[in-house]
């Protein structure tokens, strides 16, 4: 049974992408520019045909000024706090309640994962340990602008200090949401085929093919500029090779700063890779997901 199909066609090595990404995207360091968001919502506001996780974030009654009970949503700082609660328990359907995204595509995902039930990199269950046990944090900063949030967390997990962590969240029904980017967001359109799927996406885009739902990758979007990263010989390239271009880049400078250049599907493998070129463990906290990380370091 093929539940995706992407430009490429179904295979693993897709599907652990997918899944994988799901929940590690939503946990990469990045910057953050109110204009690129404005372009986000411009966009999300042409979007008519989607469908919302069915769970509803927890509301509190609050007495309104004419006398009237009203109910307010959880805070962006709350929501994140509910979410990383249900991540801990290993609530899958609680977790994904506190994130922008479609229920199709979970409710498709988790099928996918029940097809490869020997491949742990498909459980949801599994990605929720790997990326939150033996994990702390503390809110630093919160900053609210119309229906965007971004939250800056300090996180310490095994008795490592992480780098900076960014997590965007969205107002989308009056209810504060994780907003983890590539394909974790509302359908994009209801399409026949990936031919048409491909007609609206930019690039990599994603079909659900017993839904009929057209799914295209979003990039997150940076906290801070990234402008003195730039190298020209990767600007010019068109959107789909830039990120090949940065990781090239990264290895040949070994700096692995040139790694927050590249997309969400390779930013983790890139700082692996300069990790395990350098010898050097410290670039593996970047990632909350660092096993692999450490691992190839101290194998090396």
């Amino acid at each position: 049974m093929k539940l995706f199909k992407n430009q490429k066609g179904f295979n693993d090595t897709i599907v652990v992408a997918i899944l994988g990404g799901i929940i590690g995207a939503i946990f990469i360091t990045g910057v953050f520019v109110w204009q690129e968001i404005d372009k986000q919502k411009e966009l999300n506001s042409l979007i008519k045909q989607i469908v919302h996780v069915s769970n509803s974030n927890e509301t509190s009654i609050v007495q309104g000024n004419d006398g009237t009970l009203e109910e307010e949503s959880l805070k962006p700082e709350e929501v994140f706090g509910e979410m990383m609660i249900a991540a801990k328990n290993v609530d899958v359907d609680k977790y994904f309640s506190y994130v922008y995204s479609s229920a199709s595509f979970l409710k498709a995902a988790k099928e996918m994962a029940a097809l490869y039930p020997d491949i742990k990199e498909l459980s949801l269950e599994n990605t929720l340990v790997s990326q939150f046990n033996n994990l702390e944090y503390t809110i630093d900063n919160v900053e609210i602008k119309d229906d965007i949030a971004v939250l800056k967390v300090n996180i310490v997990k095994n008795n490592r200090q992480k780098k900076p962590q960014y997590f965007n969240l969205i107002k989308d029904k009056g209810e504060w949401k994780i907003n983890s980017y590539g394909w974790m967001h509302p359908a994009d359109g209801i399409v026949e085929n990936l031919d048409a799927c491909r007609e609206i996406c930019d690039s990599s885009p994603m079909f659900v093919e017993n839904t009929n739902e057209c799914f295209c990758f979003r990039e997150k979007p940076s906290v801070v500029d990234l402008s003195y990263l730039e190298v020209e010989r990767c600007e010019n390239q068109e959107i789909p090779f830039r990120s090949t271009c940065y990781i090239s880049y990264a290895k040949e400078t070994l700096n692995e700063e040139y790694c927050k250049k590249t997309s969400l599907m390779n930013m983790n493998d890139c700082f692996s890779t300069l990790a395990l070129i350098k010898d050097d463990d410290a670039i593996c906290d970047y990632l909350l997901d660092d096993e692999q990380c450490l691992n190839g370091v101290a194998n090396n």
